[in-house]
């Protein structure tokens, strides 16, 4: 192994190795956020050291979330470990570019979003059986509490870009809390699926799962901001052409949080009104009309 790491870091990629049984030899690489490429010159696996508040019980949870969903067919990385002295999590690695890279580039394939779209469905479906043991009050206050963040994230929208016609953004806001509710991952992003050579889509980083608007959250993954700005600040898998029909709510949800990307809401610099237009997608009425003011 590499001795290019910090002593503690080392011991506890040594301890996973040896807890899962992996060769001395193999070789760690840095491959983002905490997590670890470990070249065996057979199958690469992963190793996740975890961090900060909570560290064991997010290993404990991630290792048994990984172990059913997996058993259950769902297109989720395989669980090899969980090694509680080392709070790290041995799983196998998964081949292939992280989406937020495709959506950066200057263009991807064309079935991308179809691709990450039956990912999405096949791993939802799975984790109903969870949605299905928790108590009625529990789905409804869950519910109310997302209801209110969405509202929460079209009311900063229309602050910061008042000439935005408020019905519009209602219309945006409705739709998406009308649309399936579930159980989800909630560390949602575009780094957090991997899709391989043959366009197969695998989501990782599945620490932290909670209720909320399904095409909400599927909205954060195929929105990011762009690197580099540009004249489209932010990208979205789901563009400016028709939708279908059974798309309504996606389209909406990602109308919406390109909205609050382009606003500044988490952190990025706010983006002038003719910008954001040009990165607004969506299809519906509220989106044209939106894109119209913001022109």
């Amino acid at each position: 192994m590499s001795s290019n790491h910090p002593p503690d870091t080392e011991r506890r990629l040594r301890a996973a190795l040896a807890a899962a049984g992996l060769p001395r030899a193999a070789r760690p690489l840095r491959g983002g956020r905490g997590v670890w490429r470990v070249q065996t010159g057979r199958r690469d696996m992963a190793v996740k050291l975890y961090e900060g508040p909570a560290a064991g019980e997010r290993l404990r949870t991630e290792f048994a979330v990984l172990c059913q969903l997996e058993a259950l067919g769902a297109p989720v990385p395989a669980a090899v470990a969980a090694v509680p002295e080392a709070l790290a999590l041995v799983r196998a690695w998964a081949p292939g570019a992280p989406l937020l890279h495709h959506l950066r580039a200057d263009d991807w394939p064309v079935d991308l979003l179809a691709a990450v779209r039956r990912s999405w469905t096949v791993l939802t479906e799975r984790l109903t059986r969870w949605r299905a043991r928790m108590p009625a009050a529990r789905l409804a206050s869950a519910r109310t509490k997302r209801t209110r963040e969405v509202r929460a994230v079209a009311q900063a929208v229309a602050a910061a870009y008042p000439r935005l016609p408020r019905t519009a953004l209602s219309d945006l806001e409705r739709s998406v809390v009308s649309g399936p509710f579930g159980l989800a991952p909630l560390d949602a992003s575009a780094g957090n699926v991997i899709v391989d050579e043959r366009g197969a889509a695998v989501f990782i980083d599945l620490e932290l799962l909670g209720l909320d608007f399904l095409d909400w959250t599927f909205a954060k993954y195929v929105t990011v901001a762009a690197s580099g700005g540009g004249a489209a600040p932010v990208r979205s898998l789901v563009g400016g052409a028709a939708a279908a029909p059974a798309d309504a709510h996606v389209d909406a949800a990602v109308t919406l949080l390109t909205l609050a990307r382009a606003a500044g809401l988490w952190g990025t610099p706010r983006i002038p009104p003719h910008a954001a237009a040009a990165s607004l997608p969506g299809a519906s009425a509220a989106a044209r009309r939106i894109r119209t003011a913001l022109a």
